[in-house]
């Protein structure tokens, strides 16, 4: 949802059409890494785990 949004939001808040770009090519990038790396870490130390590990760093930002 919010790389859909990402453009047009920067456009409007007065960045270039390059920045724009960059900051929509490098939000894509980081989620295809993400995803990955999220795969692989589930595959390491299984689910439940994972989540509990993600969950307390939520709640202790």
């Amino acid at each position: 949802m919010v790389i859909g949004h990402l453009a047009g939001h920067g456009r409007d808040q007065g960045l270039t059409v390059m920045a724009v770009a960059g900051a929509v090519s490098s939000l894509a990038f980081a989620n295809a890494a993400t995803r990955v790396l999220s795969g692989w870490f589930v595959d390491v130390i299984g689910v439940r785990v994972y989540f509990g590990v993600l969950f307390a760093l939520q709640a202790a930002i």
